[in-house]
């Protein structure tokens, strides 16, 4: 059940949110800020081999 939970919270965002959002003015900037995100969580995130993955290492 926890890993259904993004696809069901990804159910939830489509078929509710998104109509109501798609149409106002803070539509821009919530994809805006969305992509900021997503593009700080790859830079932060991304392996670029395997000596510099020192998240999550005991």
């Amino acid at each position: 059940m926890t890993f259904a939970l993004p696809m069901i919270a990804a159910h939830y965002i489509e078929k509710h949110l998104l109509p109501k959002w798609e149409g106002t003015v803070w539509w821009l900037p919530i994809q805006t800020a969305t992509w900021s995100v997503m593009g700080v969580i790859m830079f932060v995130f991304w392996r670029t081999s395997a000596y510099d993955f020192v998240y999550f290492q005991f």
